[in-house]
């Protein structure tokens, strides 16, 4: 088709050329509707009709031959490069061609149910009909493509079970026929079934995965028909059960075939220099089926065949199934005792760990000696003096954390001790993945120019993760923690604690940078300790800047964090995590305690038809802080978390106080005062009495008096009562100011 309608586009464009004169274009101008009249601009349409067509091509032609009318021949420029030419009447035309063509897809399903057609038309504007014939089987995949031309129109928009059709389908036992009205005559063309004439076929799939390279390839084999490539999936398996299972090696793979295919057969190609400690007799091939997702359905297979020969495991299939390369003696130990065979680990530090084959180490590696993890393996203590040592620490804890229970020779854990100052500046360091009831003892010494840069740990600090850990007596100089995940634990000495293991830090220093994705986001950080373990830090102090700001928390701890009331059920941590943020980066620089802080969400609060979201009244000690009493949001005392659409934008606080008068109040908040009832008693006609924290903005904003809020009977606002005097301060009608 596309042959035939480049023919007719040059021989238009022949026509166009080889006039003498030309066709006067007013014939063809209907009344302009200008833009402002209701019409929208489209691409092509010079006379703004609305439409693209031919006239619009006639107009640019009679242009080119040098008669111009009220166009906006700026439509025409096709290509865009600011010059009318003979390129855009081409490019106009075959536009003008393609509007023209019209398509049509019709679906037939044979009477046994076993083929499929789909007819995709083509009609262009001369009238030939391009038919594309794709069948496919029971399951939908595709088996092969027919095509055939019609010169008269196209038969296939029309039902066949019209009165008088113009298409008939006869599906015969070999054959399709396909009789139609072409040139109002009866035709027709017969194709044959595809070909489902079942021969064994293999699909071979390489298996890539760098940090699990134990399974090299996969091949599937089975009696299918067509391409088995359409049939069969193999695939590294993303469910966390498999990847979580007991001894595993490897990737596992997940195995779908579609219904044609009854029963296969699989062969798993192992890299024997990769499997470590492993002995190749050890190697099983354990099935799990995840639509049932109990862990009895993780089984040996049980007709699985080992070649330590040809590297391979062969067994029989079954669709959908995770199928996973173990080690016997590690799964055996969990579930099934009679399949166990001893390991002798040996020397278990020649082998690469999982945390070496993941490739995160930064320059650990390059400056970390494996025979000092060796020499160090049975004391309790290390003491570290140079980067060297101190990379070696890192590698030993690191490397052997991610073995095997099994291997019992080597201790995964030691306290260490620094003898002297270390400077890590040049290096890309990367942190303690984890450490356990162990201590970090600085004596007194300085890590200076520790810099993190690590997008794909969620805990991040010199410690990753600590439980139960003690630090202490060290200082951290100068040190650059970035990262770009957005959720994340993060402190300078230690990302996050394993509850209940919380750790204690004392006399530790901290100074330098960390660099955050969105403070806002699902991080929770500290200048020392981030994560959410409840840990002690005696005696400790920072100077770290999050994001190019002052970090005022040591730790990220709820009970460091303002209470937030809500007895909706409504507000979530996100929404709390924004709150807590802007809090804290906007009184960074100031000692306060927030936790004397309390928001509480009021859904009927007067604000919340001023903001899309979610308004909050402020307390602090368990007292209101109160503003203007209307509408007006610059005078209110308020938080308010507002949504844009359905998703959290941003917050909104005011709470019209200086950050210096939160810490020290022209008065004690306890001190004696006037009672309600007393103040009933000077007012007769107030209502019930409120005391407040009141500030205003006629008031000095950076003094805030003990005060009750009042209403009286009969009137539509409220008075502000001085606490201790008495005095009337102000009263606040309920209008918009």
């Amino acid at each position: 088709m596309k042959k035939r309608l480049l023919s007719s586009a040059l021989a238009f464009l022949a026509g166009v050329l080889s006039v003498s004169g030309y066709i006067s274009a007013e014939e063809y101008m209907p009344d302009i509707p200008w833009p402002g009249d209701g019409c929208e601009l489209i691409p092509g349409d010079i006379n703004t009709d609305g439409k693209f067509d031919s006239r619009d091509v006639l107009l640019l032609q009679a242009y080119l031959f040098g008669y111009q009318t009220d166009c906006m021949y700026d439509l025409a420029d096709m290509n865009f490069d600011g010059i009318l030419n003979i390129a855009d009447l081409c490019l106009m035309e075959n536009q003008f061609i393609e509007c023209m063509t019209e398509y049509h897809t019709v679906t037939f399903v044979s009477p046994d149910g076993e083929y499929k057609i789909i007819l995709n038309t083509a009609t262009t504007f001369d009238g030939y009909t391009d038919v594309t014939v794709t069948w496919y089987d029971p399951d939908g995949d595709k088996e092969k493509t027919d095509s055939f031309e019609v010169s008269g129109g196209n038969p296939f928009y029309q039902e066949t079970d019209t009165d008088d059709p113009l298409y008939q389908l006869s599906w015969n036992e070999k054959t399709l026929g396909i009789k139609y009205i072409d040139d109002h005559a009866w035709k027709e063309i017969i194709f044959d079934y595809p070909d489902r004439t079942r021969t064994s076929q293999t699909l071979k799939q390489d298996i890539k995965n760098t940090a699990a390279p134990e399974v090299a390839s996969v091949d599937v084999t089975a009696l299918t028909y067509g391409d088995i490539s359409r049939k069969v999936s193999v695939k590294n398996s993303g469910n966390v059960m498999s990847r979580d299972t007991v001894g595993r090696i490897g990737t596992p793979v997940k195995i779908n075939t579609d219904n044609s295919i009854e029963t296969y057969s699989v062969v798993i190609h192992y890299d024997e220099n990769e499997l470590r400690w492993v002995p190749e007799k050890n190697l099983i091939v354990i099935e799990y089926n995840p639509s049932v997702p109990q862990f009895s359905t993780f089984k040996p297979v049980s007709d699985a065949e080992l070649d330590t020969e040809k590297n391979t495991v062969s067994f029989t299939g079954k669709n959908g199934c995770d199928y996973i390369l173990a080690d016997a003696y590690q799964f055996s130990s969990a579930k099934y005792k009679d399949l166990a065979y001893k390991i002798n680990a040996e020397d278990i530090t020649k082998y690469a760990s999982d945390w070496e084959r993941e490739g995160n180490t930064g320059d650990i590696l390059k400056l970390a000696d494996r025979e000092w993890a060796k020499n160090n393996n049975e004391k309790e203590s290390i003491s570290v003096s140079t980067p060297e040592e101190l990379a070696s620490a890192v590698y030993y804890i690191n490397a052997l954390h991610s073995l095997p229970n099994f291997v019992d020779n080597y201790k995964k854990n030691f306290s260490i001790e620094l003898t002297s100052d270390i400077d890590l500046e040049g290096y890309d360091w990367k942190p303690i993945i984890s450490l356990s009831n162990k201590t970090v003892n600085g004596n007194g010494h300085t890590i200076r120019n520790m810099t993190i840069t690590d997008n794909e740990l969620t805990d991040i600090g010199f410690i990753g993760t600590a439980s139960n850990c003690t630090v202490k007596d060290i200082t951290f100089e100068n040190a650059v923690i970035t990262s770009k995940r957005p959720v994340l634990n993060v402190g300078i000495a230690a990302g996050s604690g394993e509850i209940p293991g919380k750790s204690t830090f004392t006399n530790v220093k901290t100074s330098g940078t960390i660099n955050l994705y969105d403070v806002l986001k699902n991080i929770n950080y500290g200048s020392i300790a981030g994560g959410f373990a409840e840990n002690t830090l005696n005696d400790c102090s920072s100077e770290v800047m999050v994001n190019n700001k002052i970090y005022l928390f040591l730790n990220n701890t709820p009970e460091k964090m303002p209470v937030i009331s809500d007895s909706s059920g409504k507000i979530t941590d996100e929404i709390k995590s924004m709150l807590w943020a802007t809090l804290k980066d906007r009184y960074q620089n100031y000692d306060i305690d927030f936790s004397d802080f309390t928001f509480v969400y009021e859904p009927e609060h007067r604000l919340s038809e001023q903001f899309n979201g979610y308004v909050f009244s402020v307390y602090y000690k368990g007292m209101l802080i109160h503003g203007y009493g209307n509408l007006n949001t610059d005078c209110n005392v308020y938080a308010a978390v507002v949504k844009d659409k359905n998703d959290l934008k941003s917050v909104y606080m005011n709470l019209m106080l200086d950050p210096n008068t939160l810490a020290a109040f022209d008065f004690d908040v306890d001190a004696p005062c006037l009672s309600a009832d007393e103040i009933k008693t000077l007012y007769t006609n107030t209502k019930e009495p409120e005391k407040i924290i009141y500030v205003s903005g006629t008031m000095d904003k950076s003094k805030a008096v003990l005060a009750y809020r009042a209403e009286f009977t009969g009137e539509d606002g409220e008075y502000i009562i001085d606490a201790f005097t008495g005095e009337m301060i102000e009263y606040i009608p309920y209008f918009v100011v």
